[in-house]
């Protein structure tokens, strides 16, 4: 926890806000609150913290890596959602109807090579 004196240093401002910074931080130094807490004093500005630098941008392929497979996945997804050729829809209408009719030989064949 930086001390008072080097926020102080920190603010560049005018003379009003040194004035309520000084008679803030002699405040503080007067009450003894339990464990060392004190309320907030809402009349000095907190510090500025500076952000982060972004990360530099990629080189070459790599930028266009992300990019490239969102695309291609999106494409995938839509071909596929708009040529739908599902046949199995008909295949239960029949079959509601009587029209069709499984075919179950495959397991008779199976068991005539085993033997």
């Amino acid at each position: 926890r930086p001390s008072p004196i080097t926020i102080q240093h920190r603010w560049r401002t005018g003379g009003g806000t040194r004035k309520r910074r000084g008679s803030a931080i002699k405040k503080k130094n007067m009450t003894d609150m339990v464990f060392g807490l004190e309320h907030p004093d809402y009349s000095v500005p907190p510090p500025l913290v500076s952000l982060i630098p972004p990360p530099p941008p990629k080189r070459g392929v790599a930028r266009y890596i992300w990019p490239g497979s969102l695309v291609i996945t999106c494409g995938v997804i839509v071909y596929f959602y708009f040529n739908n050729q599902n046949d199995s829809y008909e295949y239960w209408e029949a079959m509601e109807k009587g029209e069709a009719y499984l075919e179950d030989d495959d397991d008779d064949d199976d068991e005539e090579e085993d033997e």
